[in-house]
């Protein structure tokens, strides 16, 4: 049976050695995950930007649309 996600852990599991051990392989997969994101972001760094140009002629609009989003919050005066 699947635990709910915001319940903790030990209102789940009732032995303490099976506790234990899944707490000691949470910690272990979140370092791993956290070296695997370093290493991503820092690969990211490590290219070059690559620019494309563009030609007016190469532009296609296929749809146009209009977003309007009202402001919230007081209204101000130096507009």
């Amino acid at each position: 049976m699947a635990a709910e996600d915001n319940q903790p852990l030990n209102s789940v599991v009732s032995d303490p050695d099976l506790h234990e051990t899944l707490l000691h392989i949470e910690a272990d997969v979140r370092r791993q995950l956290n070296a695997l994101c370093t290493r991503c972001l820092e690969t990211a760094a490590a290219c070059d930007p690559f620019e494309i140009g563009l030609q007016p002629g190469q532009i296609t609009v296929l749809r146009k649309g209009l977003l309007w989003l009202p402001e919230t919050g007081s209204p101000t005066t130096d507009r």
